[in-house]
């Protein structure tokens, strides 16, 4: 009884047809029941008209009921989107009610609003001034993010893909970045701190490091070709071993002799008084740029 009642409040005028027809039944089969004579023939027109009724009832119930079904389909679709859009603005209100509160609840709730904005299929997410301290993050993907001046201290970062995202002036400190990808991720941490930040077999290939503050960064074993970087003298920044891992696997190229592989970012012409890495083992890469003018490539 209970799932007629439910299904009798979403498909009314379904219902009503199916009773109407059920009735017009019933009294068809009552008006059988009585013995028709040749010269009654007021009974039997009556009943040649009754079933033609029944006929129209049950292919304009039919018509009816599609349409019905229909109707309510479309109308559950726009409630399921309003519901989703519902959803997704409140729990960006909420990231904006915990801007700048640096506790670790505040932590714990940030995480939380991104998951379930990244599982609506959110992007371009507003994590700026955001406390995610110690946070632990697994297989997510943060497309478009502005993480400016986030606090990002102790976060560890595991299988986590970066496109387009924005760390100018973020902490970084003591972060751990695993099975990390920032594929020509347009990642720029202008500005950021990463003081011993641990980027080991990450993919930051095309990523930004210029403007970065660099101390006991670790890059052991991670992609960084056509890494942007300041300076000839960022490798100083790294701890030992990456150092000697970036000695012995890249090429710095000053980018005001050599046009990158990498033209523009967002439309915007990438930076000349920077230098960027050429992985020394993609040798048809190497070639290309070291035979352009002799010699430009800069020792470490």
């Amino acid at each position: 009884m209970d799932w007629i009642k439910i299904k009798f409040k979403e498909y009314p005028t379904t219902f009503l047809f199916i009773i109407l027809f059920v009735v017009v039944i019933i009294g068809l089969l009552g008006i059988d029941f009585l013995t028709v004579s040749d010269s009654d023939s007021f009974k039997e027109n009556i009943l040649v008209e009754a079933h033609g009724v029944l006929g129209d009832i049950f292919i304009f119930g039919i018509i009816i009921s599609i349409y019905d079904t229909i109707r309510i389909n479309s109308e559950r679709k726009g409630d399921k989107e309003n519901q989703k859009q519902l959803q997704i603005d409140r729990y960006n209100e909420e990231l904006d009610d915990f801007r700048g509160w640096n506790e670790s609840e505040a932590m714990y709730r940030n995480v939380g609003n991104i998951k379930r904005l990244i599982r609506l299929g959110e992007q371009n997410l507003n994590l700026c001034y955001c406390n995610l301290s110690e946070a632990i993050l697994i297989k997510i993907e943060l497309v478009g993010a502005s993480l400016i001046e986030a606090n990002l201290k102790d976060v560890k970062f595991t299988s986590v893909t970066f496109i387009n995202c924005v760390f100018i002036g973020s902490n970084l400190e003591n972060t751990l970045f695993s099975s990390l990808n920032m594929n020509n991720a347009n990642l720029d941490m202008l500005g950021s701190n990463l003081y011993n930040c641990n980027f080991q077999q990450a993919n930051l290939r095309g990523a930004s490091f210029i403007g970065a503050k660099l101390s006991e960064t670790r890059l052991l074993g991670a992609d960084l070709s056509m890494l942007f970087v300041t300076d000839k003298n960022w490798i100083d920044g790294l701890e030992i071993s990456s150092k000697k891992y970036v000695e012995d696997n890249y090429v710095l190229l000053d980018h005001n002799l050599y046009t990158s592989a990498i033209f523009s970012r967002n439309g915007d012409k990438l930076w000349s008084n920077t230098f960027f890495l050429v992985d020394k083992t993609d040798i048809e890469m190497y070639k290309f740029y070291n035979e352009r003018v002799d010699p430009r490539a800069t020792p470490f």
